[in-house]
């Protein structure tokens, strides 16, 4: 995904996400004003719809977001996917190694107990870059070709 701005109003709550830009505007109105380090976690069902979200402020590891993600999908039989951001202030938008190496381990986790990672997107500023992307993984959007 190229970087896109911020969208001028969040999706619907009670309508599914259809893709990455529903998914961003529902992250960029979860963020903290003004911006700090966090990280945000959609909860899905099977239809897309919002089940929950979850913000977490600090500079955390990334393995350890990741995993409390794979935990909640194994309590929580309604969760079918997720949508994950890492918001970086003046740290720019592309993600770094780390990003792309636990996101490959947590799709896979993912995959195992049944729920799909949508996107892991890195927001830092105005602008947003999508994992999915930018690793060439397979769009899983029901909107998806």
């Amino acid at each position: 995904m190229s970087p896109v701005p911020p969208p001028s109003r969040p999706h619907p709550a009670a309508l599914p996400l259809t893709g990455p830009e529903d998914a961003l505007s529902v992250v960029y109105a979860a963020l903290s004003h003004p911006p700090r380090h966090e990280s945000v976690l959609l909860l899905l069902d099977h239809t897309h719809r919002g089940l929950g979200c979850i913000v977490v402020t600090g500079q955390g590891a990334l393995s350890t977001l990741a995993e409390a993600a794979v935990e909640f999908a194994v309590q929580e039989p309604a969760l079918s996917a997720l949508v994950l951001a890492t918001v970086r202030p003046g740290c720019g938008y592309l993600p770094d190694v780390a990003h792309r190496e636990v996101f490959g381990h947590t799709v896979a986790r993912l995959d195992a107990v049944g729920v799909d990672l949508l996107d892991w997107f890195v927001v830092s500023g105005q602008w947003a870059a999508s994992l999915t992307e930018l690793t060439d993984s397979r769009p899983r959007w029901r909107s998806a070709p």
